[in-house]
Parts: structure tokens; C-alpha cells; sequence
């Protein structure tokens, strides 16, 4: 007794057609009421904020040399990276948790213009303030990023100044079979190389 099974017809159901001009403008609208409940009743401000924040992605588009047209997908992902980072530094309650932003905005203290050319750790200097510390302390020092494993020897030869007084370290730069890279500094000239 064999059992006949019908076959599943699985019907795809058609997305909505979307207008290519319509994404940039949906995500524009979508941007500006996000702006408009951080700070209601300054709606000019807001409109402000978000043209400041499509301008700026356009320069920026400029230079990263992308196609600057608004049914460009990369053009279009830098527009939301850059009004992400604004809106969720302006919002008090996001994770970022930036209490110092939408005040110094609403005050006029930091201008539209000036919001969008903010780097992060302008937007929020103490969230950022341990890590500019450290890499201050670091750079002081003289130390490098993968201070942590150098060692000092005498058992490499700089080639520049024919001294012996050398801080490396190692890294696994290639296969697990293949031996450890090593990075050297001359603590006399400060040549580096790797071997």
C-alpha cells in the first residue's frame, strides 16, 4: 500500500514595489522623526540636523570616492551609519546612554553644522576618556600597540646603526606550521623590521 502525497505549492507572496527614490526618502523621513521626538518643538532644528547629516554624507561620499546618487546601496548605507550614530548619541535613553548631547544641542551650544562633522569621542568625551588616557599613556611611553610579549635582547643585529639594544615581539602571522614573525625595534636608532 503505497501512500500518494500531493505536492506543497508554495505561493511566494510579491513584495511591495518600491520606487528606487523612495529608500533614501523613507529613510530620510524615518531619520527626521527620530530627531522630531528627541526634541519636540524644534522641528526647524531637527530638519536642520538631518539635511546637516545628508550634506555631510555626501562630502564624505566625495571623498571615500562613492557615487553620491540616492539609489546608490553604498551611498545609502553611509547615509544610515552617520544618522545612526547622531540620533543614537543625541538619545539619552539608548545604549549609548549620552546625557550630554541633546542639551548642549537644544542650547545652541553645538550647532547643527557642527554636530555632524563631530567625531565620537567628541559627541561623548567620557565614554571615550579611558580609552584616549590609555593610548596617551602609551604613546608617552613610546610604547607600541602589542606591547603586551616584547622582550628586550641583544640577540638581533640592527642594520642601520650596527647596535644590538632591540625590543621585539612575536606573532603568529602565517600557518600553524610555519615559525613565529618577528617584529624588532632598535632601541638606539628606533628602525624596525621583521624577520
Amino acid at each position: 500500500m503505497s501512500i500518494k502525497l500531493k505536492p506543497i505549492i508554495v505561493k511566494k507572496i510579491p513584495e511591495p514595489y518600491v520606487e528606487p527614490d523612495a529608500l533614501i526618502v523613507n529613510r530620510r523621513k524615518f531619520i527626521k522623526n527620530k530627531l522630531l521626538n528627541l526634541m519636540p518643538g524644534f522641528e526647524e532644528l531637527a530638519n536642520d540636523i538631518e539635511k546637516n547629516i545628508y550634506e555631510s554624507v555626501k562630502l564624505m561620499a566625495d571623498k571615500y570616492l562613492i557615487h553620491v546618487d540616492d539609489n546608490n546601496d553604498n551611498f545609502i548605507n553611509l547615509y544610515v551609519e552617520k544618522a545612526k550614530s547622531i540620533v543614537l548619541n543625541l538619545d539619552p535613553t539608548s545604549y549609548v546612554n549620552n546625557t550630554y548631547l541633546l542639551p548642549m544641542v537644544l542650547q545652541g551650544n553645538i550647532t547643527p553644522e557642527t554636530l555632524v562633522s563631530l567625531k565620537p569621542v567628541d559627541m561623548f568625551p567620557e565614554r571615550w576618556q579611558s580609552h584616549t588616557d590609555k593610548l596617551n599613556k602609551e604613546a608617552k611611553l613610546g610604547s607600541t600597540h602589542y606591547s603586551a610579549g616584547q622582550g628586550t635582547s641583544d640577540l638581533f643585529f640592527c642594520g642601520k646603526c650596527k647596535n644590538r639594544k632591540t625590543t621585539y615581539y612575536q606573532l603568529q602571522t602565517r600557518s600553524a606550521d610555519e615559525p613565529l614573525t618577528s617584529f624588532i625595534s632598535c632601541s638606539v636608532c628606533g628602525n624596525h623590521w621583521k624577520e
